[in-house]
């Protein structure tokens, strides 16, 4: 049967500034992504519609690497938008692109090693060719924490709100906003209160605990629902074996922060009008207390200190 797919392109001319070659993906085999098959809500492939995708979550577009065949484009558009919807659930708002701010590249800007990376100075999140699949609820977790560490939650030295590349083994006492800054403090300083944790230099900088504690909530989220996408986030069963991520009785106490954290969130991505700061009263950690001046919250600079790709490297 002859193949009738129209052509999958970039969605703009604009969005893929700053693109270069996956050299990683095009120095190995081809090989078919597992996980696009395990996602059990999307439309097949052939109604698949990538300019509709991103006017209902409010993105600013997908960019695709020139290796990447038209079939391939297909099946990520149908995995990603599974994904979108999964999103779209946790966060009760469809505006999973932050006001046309957030970008998705497939294959389109390789790092190094990395399976996937979020690019904090063109707010891009690229998943690889070959190994992407599994790492988008965690480069959406950088995403969220620069996004509204910029530009709602805001502070003058840190721009995400979890303080960014700083190493994550003592609290860092001067991250002081209102709520989302909390809870991200709180969600990143808990696991260096476990015992058996001793996770050093990449391991240890706050926006990678974050985001690993975020793709693990995500993964959790999803396993108490009768759908599967392992697209998105890997099974919440699989990261309890891995010593980078907690255990489902370490991961607990997480929960209820976290549901505060999106229910929040999403609050605010409904919110048609600007945000008023500061956000919600929020009781500060004693340490926090201990600081001799309090950074204001309604300025804060656009971009990281760091302009480092933020990456899964799973």
């Amino acid at each position: 049967m002859q193949n009738t797919r129209k052509k999958i392109v970039d969605t703009s001319t604009t969005i893929s500034k700053a693109g270069r070659a996956d050299l990683y993906a095009r120095s190995h085999s081809q090989k078919k992504q597992k996980h696009i098959s395990s996602v059990s809500d999307s439309k097949g492939a052939s109604e698949i519609d990538a300019i509709a995708i991103i006017t209902k979550y409010n993105l600013k577009g997908f960019e695709f690497g020139n290796w990447m065949s038209n079939d391939d484009r297909y099946d990520n558009l149908v995995a990603t938008e599974s994904s979108l919807v999964r999103l779209g659930w946790i966060f009760n708002s469809q505006n999973i692109g932050f006001n046309q701010m957030i970008g998705i590249a497939f294959g389109a800007r390789g790092y190094g090693r990395a399976l996937a990376h979020y690019e904090p100075q063109f707010n891009m999140i690229n998943l690889t060719k070959e190994k992407g699949a599994g790492c988008l609820a965690h480069e959406y977790g950088h995403a969220i924490d620069y996004n509204f560490g910029r530009y709602i939650d805001q502070h003058t030295k840190y721009s995400s709100l979890s303080g960014g590349v700083m190493p994550g083994q003592k609290p860092l006492i001067d991250n002081v906003g209102s709520t989302l800054r909390a809870l991200v403090n709180e969600i990143v300083d808990y696991p260096f209160t476990l015992e058996r944790v001793k996770w050093e230099g990449y391991w240890a900088e706050r926006t990678e605990v974050f985001a690993r504690m975020f793709e693990e909530y995500v993964a959790y989220r999803i396993s108490t629902t009768s759908s599967r996408n392992t697209y998105l986030a890997r099974s919440f069963e699989s990261y309890q074996k891995k010593s980078k991520y907690l255990t489902a009785t370490e991961f607990k106490p997480l929960i209820p922060k976290f549901n505060a954290l999106v229910k929040l969130m999403g609050t605010i991505l409904n919110s048609k009008g600007k945000v008023p700061m500061p956000l919600v009263p929020y009781p500060l950690p004693k340490a926090a207390a201990k600081t001799k001046s309090t950074p204001t919250a309604t300025q804060g600079t656009l971009f990281s200190r760091s302009s480092k790709p933020k990456k899964c490297s799973k």
